[in-house]
């Protein structure tokens, strides 16, 4: 239960840091209204909680352990605990419970 726990933690970690991040956000924005495909779609993922999500859960495959055994299902499992975790943190922060 420890090891669901902590997969679930490090990934919002990592996908709250990178897509939210002060520091970060002008970098996705700026990338996000490039003229070019590539950079535009690249800096799009990078703003969205859920789709960077979704990527890390492949990276947390690769590098760290496999929550589910198959990266696919990590991938969509990093992807929900993200977005649930973003969700809630955010309706916390504007005092809508």
């Amino acid at each position: 239960m420890e090891d669901i726990l902590v997969w679930a933690l490090v990934a919002f970690g990592i996908t709250n840091g990178l897509s939210l991040a002060h520091f970060f956000r002008p970098i996705w924005w700026k990338l996000a209204e490039s003229k070019k495909i590539i950079p535009q779609k690249f800096g799009q993922m990078m703003a969205c909680p859920m789709c960077l999500g979704f990527w890390v859960g492949a990276l947390l495959h690769l590098t760290f352990f496999s929550l589910t055994g198959n990266i696919v299902l990590d991938m969509f499992a990093s992807s929900a605990i993200c977005w649930i975790l973003y969700t809630m943190c955010y309706t916390l922060s504007k005092g809508e419970l």
